[in-house]
């Protein structure tokens, strides 16, 4: 969060302005782990699907004979080209298989577009359960500007004034913030874990210009810190 003018801030980005994107911002992330989110993206990830198969269409790939042969010989007590079997799971040759046996390339189409589908929707998932930022999208839309720098350098920039405050990510050690908390706090910061205590082996680090401290604070208080 890149500490700024106030009155430049004012001008460039009027309060009453800032208000009405943080709020749709926040109405945004409160639809993300919805149902109805969850069909929205799977519907446009069938879009996307659909457009790009206008551009690419399916065509043969590298091992797609070798998988075809594979689903052709599968239940087979004598295979003909046993080899085949010895390195692949039958799973893609049935996926690969079936719908062309049932209904061609245009079903083989489909189960493409579902698996897609699919996919995009487990990645999300993932994101919604493991991502660290979980609390900061919120946070972020209330800053002037945010940007993500890589471990020590960004809290540099708290000691020099450069932004505001530095979220470390989870799992950090004793070697990674020893230095840091020293430095930042010499130069007048704060430097804390994310349940505000002042050491450099709880697992998390947080800086700031002080000021901010407390709402830096409130938005990881949800984030899961590893016991030391």
């Amino acid at each position: 969060m890149t500490a700024l003018d106030p009155e430049h801030v004012e001008r460039a980005w009027p309060r009453d302005r800032r208000a009405r994107y943080a709020a749709a911002w926040n109405r945004l992330l409160a639809f993300v782990p919805t149902r109805r989110a969850a069909v929205a993206l799977f519907a446009l990830a069938l879009v996307v699907f659909w457009v790009e198969s206008l551009g690419w269409p399916m065509a043969k790939g590298r091992d797609t004979w070798d998988y075809l042969v594979y689903y052709l010989q599968l239940f087979d007590s004598d295979p003909p080209i046993s080899e085949l079997q010895l390195f692949r799971t039958p799973l893609t040759p049935l996926v690969l298989g079936i719908p062309l046996d049932l209904g061609g390339s245009a079903l083989l189409e489909v189960v493409f577009g579902v698996l897609y589908g699919v996919s995009i929707l487990a990645w999300s998932a993932m994101a919604l359960t493991f991502a660290l930022e979980q609390s900061l999208p919120s946070l972020a839309a209330r800053a002037w500007h945010a940007r993500g720098y890589g471990d020590f350098w960004s809290h540099m920039l708290v000691a020099e004034g450069a932004v505001d405050g530095a979220i470390d990510a989870i799992g950090v050690s004793v070697w990674d913030l020893a230095a840091v908390q020293v430095i930042v706090e010499e130069a007048g910061g704060t430097f804390t874990d994310f349940s505000g205590e002042r050491r450099v082996d709880g697992g998390s680090a947080l800086t700031s210009n002080g000021h901010l401290h407390p709402v830096l604070l409130d938005a990881v208080a949800g984030l899961r810190t590893p016991s030391p």
